[in-house]
């Protein structure tokens, strides 16, 4: 028999990590040539990203680390424009995430949901 207070825990757990409406996506289309993502929210709003902007927002550990030198350090070397950079494919992470590879090897930046939803700007 199961006990019932390890699946009610399993249970709540489950629903905290859901999407609601506004930030599950009903249809996403990447578009390789346009180098843009379109997300169709369940809330009916649509998202256009241009993927450079989604490169220069990774967030990956290193990505946002070198963000945060950044801001510390304005004076720092910078890398290479990641805006020149091209995403070459593209593909899900579960059913939370979507994940690219970019021109340069780049790809582990898991772009969830919620956060691709927090990066649109007009949604506010």
């Amino acid at each position: 028999m199961p006990d019932e207070r390890s699946s009610k825990s399993d249970t709540q757990a489950y629903r905290r990590d859901q999407h609601d409406a506004r930030t599950a996506p009903k249809d996403l289309k990447v578009k390789i040539k346009e180098q843009r993502l379109i997300v169709d929210w369940l809330d009916g709003r649509r998202s256009d990203f241009a993927l450079g902007t989604l490169r220069r927002e990774c967030p990956c550990a290193t990505c946002r680390s070198d963000r945060e030198d950044a801001r510390k350090n304005p004076l720092r070397i910078l890398k290479a424009d990641p805006t020149d950079l091209r995403v070459t494919h593209a593909e899900l992470v579960g059913t939370y995430a979507i994940q690219f590879t970019w021109s340069d090897g780049h790809n582990t930046g898991i772009f969830d949901f919620r956060y691709l939803r927090s990066l649109d700007r007009e949604s506010e």
